[in-house]
């Protein structure tokens, strides 16, 4: 072999050398570049909610007031006994123990001059005075009688008018819920937007809010774009990255919010985006010990309780996967939509869910089970007063 072949042999080796090691340089560097990146995230947001507290003004406490002077002993002895409120006291408010005597009867003569001083004082009334008691409608009317020799006074009750019948119910609304066509819109109210997102947003308008999972290292900001794929490999500052963000779909709403919030991300193995999800909620333990999962819309902090986990495919690409991005408008959807749940669930949670609890789905690529499969996580939002055990 000639001194020339030798050294394009050579050439060629460092070259596909060279290729072969880029591929891992590359994802190390965009792996570097995205963590950073969400840590520079979570110290703005984290930093946004210390200013928020700083500025805030301290609580202030009321002035004491001075105690009331000592009443002189003679009208302390005429003052009846008090017993303080929470100490055993019965307290009874807006009755008496004893309706006053009745007073007694007038002489006949003191009456008529009574009655006709009382006459010259109605005639004196202005006439206006005079129309509007005429008009004026009374509550109750009063009958006397007697009993025991003392005068009742008895209100006589308004009558009660009969119930308006309602309407036939819509089989297909369940308990008046408003159907989502018919929920009415909230748009983004910039002035409303929570401190600890208000830099965050202002240095991208197209995040609309912050996800969270215990445990993990998922804590990444959710952006939205008319284009579902943007996001899928740019980060947040527009930069080319493969890992992407987390990305809510295009057809829900982050404020108002639709019965289905739908985020998915990537699962690239790298401990970035969803990558933890399925190592984690696939097993009931970890459920068990991290039941709840934090969604913010940028005005509005909301908790969701996980109510199932399992594998299944994209319906857009597999017919028999699961519709993760069903649009839920009615009783009938979403009892249909819980039926495929339960179906592909991989344990059983117990948590009750109903047609009107707004739901949040989070989906990521995975091929454990089949060919273009996912994991899906899904979870509803706490109702009012709940408490996770």
């Amino acid at each position: 072999m000639n001194k020339r072949m030798r050294i394009l042999l050579i050439l060629i080796a460092v070259i596909c050398f060279g290729v072969a090691l880029s591929y891992p340089i590359s994802e190390y560097m965009q792996r570097q570049q995205s963590m950073d990146s969400m840590d520079m995230l979570a110290a703005m947001r984290d930093q946004g909610l210390k200013n928020a507290a700083v500025t805030q003004a301290p609580a202030t406490e009321a002035p004491a007031t001075d105690a009331p002077d000592e009443l002189p002993a003679d009208e302390a002895a005429a003052e009846p006994d008090a017993q303080p409120v929470g100490e055993g006291a019965d307290v009874t408010v807006g009755t008496t123990d004893a309706p006053p005597s009745a007073p007694s009867q007038p002489d006949a003569a003191p009456a008529a001059a009574g009655e006709a001083q009382g006459q010259a004082t109605d005639a004196a009334q202005p006439l206006e005075t005079a129309a509007a008691q005429e008009n004026a409608e009374p509550a109750a009317t009063l009958s006397a009688g007697k009993q025991g020799g003392e005068a009742v006074v008895t209100a006589t009750p308004e009558p009660t008018t009969a119930p308006t019948p309602s309407p036939t119910p819509d089989r297909r609304v369940n308990n008046g819920i408003k159907t989502w066509n018919n929920v009415e819109k909230i748009a983004l109210d910039e002035s409303k937007i929570l401190p600890q997102y208000r830099d965050l947003y202002a240095l991208n308008n197209e995040m609309v809010g912050w996800l969270t999972v215990s445990a993990t290292k998922i804590d990444y900001p959710v952006m939205q774009t008319e284009d579902d794929t943007y996001y899928l490999t740019h980060d947040f500052m527009h930069n080319n990255n493969a890992n992407g963000l987390l990305i809510l779909d295009s057809h829900c709403d982050a404020y108002t919010p639709s019965y289905n919030l739908v985020v998915s991300g990537h699962n690239r193995k790298n401990n970035t985006m969803f990558s933890d999800l399925y190592e984690y909620y696939k097993d009931k333990r970890h459920w068990e010990a991290h039941k709840t999962i934090q969604f913010d819309s940028l005005m509005e902090e909301r908790t969701y309780i996980v109510f199932a986990a399992f594998f299944s495919a994209d319906y857009d690409v597999d017919e028999e996967g699961f519709r993760y991005n069903a649009d839920i408008q009615y009783n009938v959807d979403m009892n249909m939509w819980l039926s495929e749940i339960n179906q592909y669930k991989l344990y059983d949670t117990g948590i009750d869910v109903k047609f009107g609890d707004q739901v949040l789905t989070l989906t990521t690529c995975n091929s454990t089970r089949r060919q273009n499969g996912r994991f899906v996580v899904v979870c509803r939002r706490l109702r009012e007063g709940e408490v996770v055990e």
